[in-house]
């Protein structure tokens, strides 16, 4: 009795005036359903009271019940809170108006209640009245209420649909926040998508891409991405994104989506640039070779590059190793990443991520070393032509990335430790060194690397060719930073080389033939075998030059290889020879040099015989 009491003390101040002109078979539970239908027309009647008398209907089940169980007075009540809807400008009240509008359609299931509201809605948008954020946002609420309704708007009450899209174009971007979220939920719904027509389809792309072109707020720019994200299911819609260039003939201005996309990854908020960077890869899905090329010559990759190496998160980390590994998909991205500005972004990329401890996500983990795996092949097999050889370095890398739990700082001493088991982690960690100090970067200090790498070699062998090559190019460009190598160490080296005769069958980098004539022993053994692998490809002839005058051992090798045979080699040691004897450098080298002035006649004798010969 005393909560009776209360009650109505309460609802006498809200119903002023009002309460005493019904009799009680219009009270649930305190509640007169009487006066808040009342209340509700009156203009006269405060924002405060209106919201209060709602609440108390909200808060009663049967007072609900007495409203909706005539037609005509559930009718009223709904107009009445349709009017509200659009003429209050009290937000509380506008949100619990929202609030007992959607609880009358779940309280009465009724397809013909729903109509009458959207046919409602849409007339008051027609007669003038703009789409009001209150009046959007109880769509949106309305289609999350009754997902079916999705499929509703795009049929039989299509034009409640435009109305919604058409306020895209007006400038309160709370509104169109709003406007985005009921075309995510049109586009979430597939049954809704199969009715949608081809000409709203492409008028709703138009109006998104104009919008992200000219958004100011985050909230606007995620709601229009996750509609884009959501169009982007269908193919034949990112058709349509990805083919709207500029504006065209539509009197929208808009960028295309790969520079909107672009331009939001420069942000500094990272909700925006995961849900860009999963847009991104929600178009490359499709098809990454139709697709990819537009946004690889919209320089793409190289602001995904710049985001991982800024430090992000985990989420974000996923989503552009996702992308890329999709970008990557098309030989562009790598011809593009050198033409345009270089490895080096993609290298950096790679450090950065290595240098992070474990990855707490196993997917992130699967994801980042597929990209690597990737990566590094394409970099790898620019400098190895051998497919047996470069199988058998992807199959290293493939094992042995996923477990590569330790950071750059710890490669050290995982290189200086000899279990069998650790081969191939090892042979991952070289070829990851190697190809990050060709393209300039350095994971560790050129001195810590050439002593482990010295380590490394004198303690494991039978080395593969392809570990020995990445061994021998660290060591010829970190040298500089460690003590000329000692008898003990040449010696090791030189047997490490004698064990893999196919490592000169190549064409060696100039720092690793520098390496080798710097070293009397190895020069002796190795100089002409080393020579022959590079005179037997196309070869510059100044650089071989270049590599004579710094080591006059180079001299001998090249005229080893000029006596021997027929070969393509013998022949380009013969071209380098004639270009040697004609440039002034020669008569200095042979004046200043330990060599004897014998060694000019020989040289004469051999190109002579050789000219002789028909060469």
């Amino acid at each position: 009795m005393s909560y009776y009491v209360e009650t109505m003390s309460s609802l006498d101040v809200i119903c002023e005036k009002i309460h005493d002109a019904h009799g009680p078979r219009w009270e649930r539970s305190g509640v007169c359903v009487a006066c808040v239908a009342e209340m509700m027309d009156r203009p006269d009647v405060s924002a405060v009271r209106k919201r209060a008398a709602l609440v108390s209907v909200m808060r009663v089940d049967a007072a609900r019940e007495l409203l909706y169980c005539e037609e005509q007075r559930r009718t009223h009540f709904i107009s009445s809170l349709l009017k509200t809807l659009f003429s209050a400008v009290d937000s509380s009240l506008l949100d619990q108006t929202v609030q007992v509008l959607v609880q009358v359609t779940l309280d009465v299931p009724n397809q013909a209640l729903l109509l009458f509201i959207l046919d409602q809605t849409h007339s008051r948008w027609s007669d003038g009245e703009r789409a009001s954020l209150s009046s959007v946002m109880f769509l949106g609420k309305l289609l999350d209420a009754h997902p079916p309704l999705s499929q509703t708007l795009t049929s039989s009450r299509l034009c409640v649909l435009e109305c919604v899209c058409s306020a895209l174009l007006v400038s309160d971007e709370d509104v169109k926040a709003d406007v985005c979220y009921v075309m995510f939920r049109i586009w979430s719904s597939s049954a809704a998508v199969q009715t949608l027509p081809d000409t709203l389809r492409q008028r709703m792309c138009v109006l998104l891409l104009h919008t992200l072109s000219h958004t100011h707020t985050t909230a606007l720019t995620v709601n229009c991405l996750g509609v884009v994200k959501q169009m982007c299911q269908y193919s034949d819609v990112v058709c349509v994104l990805m083919n709207l260039k500029d504006g065209g003939e539509d009197p929208l201005l808009y960028q295309p989506l790969p520079l909107i996309l672009k331009k939001l990854l420069l942000s500094a908020q990272d909700s925006l640039q995961v849900v860009s960077v999963r847009c991104v890869c929600a178009v490359l899905i499709h098809a990454p070779l139709h697709f990819s090329s537009s946004f690889i010559q919209a320089d793409l990759p190289e602001f995904l590059l710049e985001v991982m190496s800024g430090g992000c998160s985990d989420v974000l980390l996923w989503s552009v190793f996702s992308c890329l590994l999709l970008l990557s998909e098309d030989p562009l991205f790598f011809s593009q990443c050198h033409a345009v500005y270089g490895v080096e972004p993609l290298v950096r990329s790679l450090k950065e991520t290595l240098e992070n401890p474990t990855l707490r996500n196993s997917s992130l983990n699967q994801i980042c070393c597929d990209f690597l795996l990737k990566l590094s092949m394409s970099l790898i097999s620019q400098e190895h032509t051998c497919t047996s050889e470069l199988q058998d370095v992807e199959r290293v890398l493939q094992e042995s990335l996923p477990s590569l739990s330790c950071c750059a700082s710890d490669w050290l001493s995982v290189l200086s430790d000899f279990p069998q088991s650790l081969r191939n982690t090892q042979h991952c960690l070289i070829y990851l060194l190697h190809q990050s100090v060709l393209h300039g970067d350095r994971f560790l200090s050129d001195s810590a690397v050439f002593s482990a790498l010295l380590r490394f070699v004198s303690c494991v062998q039978d080395l593969p060719a392809s570990v020995l090559s990445s061994v021998l190019y660290l060591l010829s460009v970190t040298q500089h930073a460690g003590p000329r190598l000692d008898t003990v160490c040449v010696s090791v080296l030189s047997r490490a080389l004698s064990s893999c005769p196919l490592l000169f069958s190549r064409s060696l980098p100039l720092s690793v033939l520098s390496f080798i004539f710097l070293y009397p022993e190895l020069s002796e053994r190795f100089g002409a075998p080393a020579l022959t692998g590079r005179l037997s490809e196309e070869t510059q002839e100044q650089e071989l030059l270049e590599l004579i005058n710094t080591h006059p051992a180079a001299l001998l090798a090249t005229l080893a290889v000029a006596c021997d045979g027929e070969s393509a080699a013998s022949r380009s040691a013969v071209a380098v020879l004639q270009c040697f004897l004609r440039s002034s450098d020669s008569l200095s080298f042979s004046g200043t040099s330990d060599l004897c002035d014998q060694i000019r006649s020989v040289l004469l004798g051999v190109l002579q015989r050789h000219t002789h010969t028909g060469l």
